[in-house]
């Protein structure tokens, strides 16, 4: 079955299979594929590939069982679990908020991360799952999902997306930011030199949520090394000292006295 994938594929990609030609289309050639083997389980990696591309040929509520198909045959192939994500994000774009597939797209999402075989796949879902989070920020009822699922992504992760989660400290409802500072002091406290910068610039922001929850994960690193929390403030605030120009302090200087 596996060389006969690879035909169709073949067949494919040469434009030879539609409605009329010798074969049919391929969709209906899978499905034929489907039938003779789904139900050996020595080919069940091999069907899971057969439904995604299937699915990829199908309309979108035909596509979401045959995705979820592929993720039940292959639990631990982070491609199916992409496109079961990608089609249940679409659903919530063209017919409006379901709970049913938002918690979908959550846990596909967060599998397809678990399962990833490299950084550079992993980190197109993570920015993928970080847009449904931003598109979702304001409702209780997305957070609550989040908040049950979140932890289940390895906190290696995160360190691929520390500005993207930084830039949302203060973006949503409270309990968004919360679960964002959250993350950050699971960042912080794996492996806090790469977060201190940013937090540290954050902490001067005018924005009240954003400065009071990068002052808060700071403190959280200084209660166990206050030493690596000082000296950056100390080197940051130099940085921030001789990279402005005269006219910059000049303006400063004015904007100051004013106050």
């Amino acid at each position: 079955p596996k060389v006969v994938l690879e035909y169709v594929k073949y067949l494919s990609a040469s434009n030879e299979l539609y409605e009329g030609s010798r074969f049919g289309d391929e969709k209906k050639v899978l499905k034929q594929l489907i039938h003779l083997h789904e139900d050996d389980p020595h080919h069940s990696s091999l069907v899971a590939r057969m439904y995604a591309r299937c699915g990829c040929k199908s309309e979108l509520d035909e596509a979401l069982e045959n995705f979820r198909m592929a993720t039940d045959l292959d639990p631990t192939w982070f491609r199916g679990w992409r496109y079961w994500s990608e089609a249940n994000v679409q659903y919530l774009a063209t017919k409006g908020y379901s709970q049913e597939h938002f918690v979908n797209a959550v846990v596909s999402f967060i599998n397809a991360i678990r399962f990833g075989p490299s950084s550079s796949t992993v980190i197109q879902d993570v920015l993928k799952f970080l847009a449904l989070w931003s598109r979702n920020c304001h409702d209780d009822r997305s957070l609550e999902v989040l908040e049950k699922s979140i932890y289940m992504v390895p906190v290696q992760t995160w360190f691929l997306v520390i500005p993207q989660l930084i830039a949302r400290l203060d973006h949503g409802l409270d309990r968004s930011c919360d679960l964002v500072a959250d993350i950050l002091a699971l960042v912080a406290k794996e492996n806090p030199h790469p977060i201190l910068a940013p937090l540290i610039v954050c902490a001067s922001s005018h924005e009240r949520r954003r400065r009071e929850h990068a002052e808060l994960i700071m403190a959280r690193i200084a209660s166990t090394n206050p030493t690596l929390v000082s000296e950056n403030r100390s080197v940051c605030s130099e940085l921030i000292r001789i990279s402005m120009v005269l006219h910059e302090q000049w303006h400063d200087a004015l904007e100051s006295s004013d106050r």
